[in-house]
């Protein structure tokens, strides 16, 4: 099995405590459609958004419409990208976001596409594979309580958080690889695993700036994952001073200028 696929199941990502992003891959089988919601928008209206993108309330999403829609929204006036992003679920529907990048608005800058050839430990892959899987029957179930005082997820699910516990080992005995893996390797879906494992070491404070430098990764999967451990350990820091911890808020503030949704979602969550 290889990491790309591990991405499209990390890809299910808990948002709230009943909703969770489904990728692209799976869309086919997604509940119809319960509600459509816009971001982004500026001088485009919502109306001229629903005429180009063809899909109304009740209909079904199919992995052709995810990968049509995009380029019919970027051909309206003044746009200059588009994506949308199926959500499931509310209520047993999906909800479906849909923004634009309009002309002179702000827009996230980020970083180059690194080029090394660097990549995890196996045993870190491993574990990210067992995880994913854990964590995808565990959604599946709606059983996505966790606790977070530690200022990491440790998941209710009991299999998911043996293999998080694990990534406590794992982020003390690979930290250098870690880090390296996630400034310089060429492969998201190994930078986006080592985001989630990092953010497991003991000293929290120590991985806030590679956290950091990962928000602006041009990779979304790797932005979500930093952005959602530094949510967590911000809260940590608050809840415990004696820690000393220090996490920026203005790299959250630029997320929001994101075209993806799921920077938004986080970045808006941390904020």
């Amino acid at each position: 099995m290889t990491l790309r696929y591990v991405a499209a199941l990390a890809a299910t990502l808990v948002v709230g405590a009943s909703a969770a992003v489904v990728p692209a891959v799976a869309s086919a089988q997604l509940p119809r459609i319960g509600i459509i919601d816009f971001y982004g928008l500026r001088k485009t209206t919502p109306s001229q958004v629903r005429e180009a993108l063809g899909i109304s309330v009740g209909d079904s999403l199919t992995a052709v419409a995810m990968f049509e829609v995009p380029a019919r929204l970027a051909e309206l006036p003044g746009v200059v990208s588009a994506a949308i992003d199926p959500v499931c679920c509310e209520d047993g529907k999906t909800m479906l976001y849909v923004g634009v990048a309009e002309e002179g608005s702000p827009a996230l800058e980020l970083h180059a596409r690194p080029t090394g050839a660097i990549r995890l430990p196996a045993e870190v892959v491993q574990a990210g594979i067992a995880f994913a899987r854990a964590h995808t029957r565990a959604v599946m179930r709606g059983f996505v309580k966790e606790d977070i005082s530690q200022g990491h997820s440790l998941m209710a699910d009991s299999a998911a958080r043996m293999i998080q516990l694990r990534f406590v080992d794992l982020a003390a005995k690979y930290a250098d690889s870690l880090r390296a893996v996630l400034r310089t390797s060429d492969d998201p879906d190994h930078r986006a695993l080592a985001a989630e494992v990092l953010a497991y070491s003991a000293n929290k404070q120590s991985v806030v700036p590679d956290l950091v430098y990962a928000m602006r990764d041009p990779g979304s999967d790797v932005r979500n994952n930093a952005t959602r451990a530094l949510a967590l350990i911000a809260g940590y820091g608050q809840r415990n001073p004696t820690a000393r911890i220090t996490v920026p808020h203005e790299p959250f503030i630029d997320l929001l200028n994101s075209l993806a949704w799921t920077d938004r979602n986080k970045a808006s969550l941390a904020l």
